[in-house]
């Protein structure tokens, strides 16, 4: 059995650095930010959801705090499509082109619903159940797309 040398993933390092730049950018350029997001933090107690389960919610709307995650998802999201086009364009391995593919659905969906929260459309564990099923149709998506790109 041989082993493949993996080559170093440039396009992940320069896709971290973007992650970086973007947060960056976002907290500077947000007044109190950094504040802000303490005091969602500070803001989460239990509610009960069914009788025995309690569940953490913020108690207030933060705006401000919902607002950057939107810019720092949206962005991302899009950022990630030049990403994919790259992928291809150097004939990336199966697995991290999948990836990539499963990060433009995940965060791009994250935007989505955060605009639903946002606009008051959604509670705050509807927002966490549309993240959870997000997550799951990008996992899903990314190991068909392995499956179909495989090369046996």
């Amino acid at each position: 059995m041989s082993e493949r040398k993996e080559r170093t993933d440039i396009l992940g390092l320069a896709n971290f650095g973007i992650f970086l730049i973007l947060v960056g950018i976002i907290v500077a350029t947000t007044p109190n930010l950094v504040d802000r997001f303490a005091d969602f933090f500070r803001d989460f107690h239990l509610q009960e959801v069914a009788p025995n389960v309690s569940l953490p919610v913020p108690g207030l709307d933060h705006p401000v705090v919902f607002n950057a995650i939107y810019q720092f998802c949206l962005i991302f999201g899009i950022l990630q499509i030049p990403v994919l086009a790259a992928r291809f364009i150097i004939k990336d391995t199966v697995r991290r082109t999948a990836s990539t593919a499963m990060g433009i659905i995940f965060w791009l969906g994250a935007a989505w619903s955060v605009t639903l929260i946002i606009a008051k459309s959604i509670t705050w564990l509807n927002f966490a159940g549309y993240i959870i099923l997000f997550l799951g149709i990008a996992i899903v998506v990314e190991n068909l797309i392995v499956i179909v790109m495989r090369k046996d």
